[in-house]
């Protein structure tokens, strides 16, 4: 059996939080997403259309569990459709996502567009499903419009040779809420439900960041690239935004990521566990020469003493392979979640969340509490083409919440490696 550590501090750092999977508010029914897999709730339409329903999003993290009940596979989408359906009429919904193909979601955007809402939606050009079709003869592709559904051609704000990956959600309005921000690693799809393990994070009633992202998506919308498409957005202390792509020379001095890592000391935490900074990543893509710098970065906080625990859904062989080194610290204690469970030689199951925990030592602060989140897969693309969008979130609780979601992913999504060497 591999193993990282000590069996007491491996323990000890699974045991940081209670395993919990939960989100920040009480889980919503699951006949709130009965239709989820098609179009079958299309009739539903005009009682949708009439009012916006009495709902408003709580702010924190969600969480899907593909392995789990049908509730807990369909709680990432089923809060998306419940806020969608709580908006009243003049309100704002902006949508950035990759694709969508789930029937309920389509029949409450176009149902808020009937009662009034503004829907505005760009997607990636390389997913035309049925339900991205019917937006568009619903809410058209007319830019200037009320509403609108249109794909990039690319990215759209970044090179030619991109895509549009970007998944977040914003609603002017949503029940009492106003300025609700949604940062997520999942697609609206089936795949986003059943396949992957995602997370959501909303934030409520922050004008400054409900701002960026909304300039942000204003500037997608014209779908041509922008000089300067890297953009921070810092609304005080607890949250950061960054936009990409970010256009540079392709070293690591220009990455935010690695930069991120190259903050964390190993020693001297006042938090963590033992004295040592935890550091944990769940991570869906991790392929090239920024994937094995990043695996690289890592490896070395490992052997200078950190707890590091990484969860990985689409390593390429050469980056699974520098995880797995072993190490002056043991090595890093890596998880598989890919799963082939009908044998067909196709993942029908692993990670799709694209994030990284640190407590402990970090930057000056020796009991910090960080999660950095988002769309960004460990890819050069998605630092130097595409369109993407990640979230630094300095909160305690926060932390907690995605460290029970880590637990939960260690525990019942994934499986340990051995060395590769």
């Amino acid at each position: 059996m591999f193993v990282k550590m000590s069996a007491g501090l491996s323990a000890a750092v699974l045991a940081v939080v209670p395993l919990a999977t939960t989100t920040s508010a009480s889980a919503p029914a699951p006949s709130a997403v009965a239709s989820s897999a098609g179009p079958a709730g299309t009739h539903a339409l005009p009682g949708l259309a009439r009012a916006a329903l009495p709902f408003t999003p709580p702010a924190g993290a969600t969480f899907n569990r593909p392995s789990g009940s049908p509730e807990e596979k369909h709680r990432i989408i089923t809060r998306i459709n419940q806020t969608i359906a709580s908006t009243r009429r003049g309100a704002d919904i902006n949508i950035a996502t990759w694709a969508i193909d789930v029937g309920e979601t389509t029949d409450r955007l176009i149902a808020a567009h009937r009662r009034g809402v503004n829907v505005r939606m760009v997607l990636n050009h390389s997913h035309d499903t049925p339900q991205l079709r019917r937006l568009q003869r619903v809410l058209g592709t007319n830019t200037n419009g009320r509403s609108f559904a249109v794909t990039c051609p690319n990215g759209c704000r970044g090179s030619r040779l991109a895509a549009m990956h970007s998944k977040f959600y914003l609603f002017s309005q949503a029940g009492r809420a106003s300025r609700v921000v949604m940062v997520s690693s999942a697609n609206i799809t089936r795949g986003g439900v059943f396949k992957g393990w995602n997370d959501l994070f909303t934030v409520v009633n922050n004008a400054g960041l409900y701002t960026g992202f909304r300039d942000v998506f204003a500037e997608m919308k014209e779908r041509h690239a922008v000089a300067n498409p890297y953009r921070v957005v810092t609304p005080g202390k607890r949250f950061q935004a960054r936009f990409y792509p970010r256009p540079g020379d392709g070293t690591r001095s220009t990455d935010p990521v690695y930069r991120d890592l190259s903050r964390i000391r190993c020693n001297g935490a006042r938090s963590g566990v033992s004295g040592q900074t935890i550091v944990r990543v769940s991570m869906f893509y991790w392929s090239g020469g920024r994937g094995e710098y990043l695996a690289r970065k890592l490896h070395a906080l490992d052997n200078a003493g950190c707890a590091v625990q990484v969860i990985y859904g689409a390593p390429s062989p050469s980056v699974s392979q520098i995880l797995r080194r072993r190490g002056s610290n043991g090595g890093i204690d890596v998880r598989d979640s890919r799963y082939d469970f009908s044998g067909d030689g196709q993942v029908d199951e692993r990670v799709h969340t694209k994030y990284l925990l640190v407590n402990g030592y970090f930057g000056t602060d020796r009991s910090s509490w960080y999660v950095f989140t988002g769309s960004a897969n460990w890819t050069r693309p998605s630092l130097r083409q595409s369109d993407e969008v990640t979230l630094r979130i300095r909160s305690k609780g926060t932390y907690m919440r995605y460290a029970s979601n880590f637990r939960d992913q260690y525990n019942n999504g994934s499986r340990p490696t051995g060395y590769s060497n």
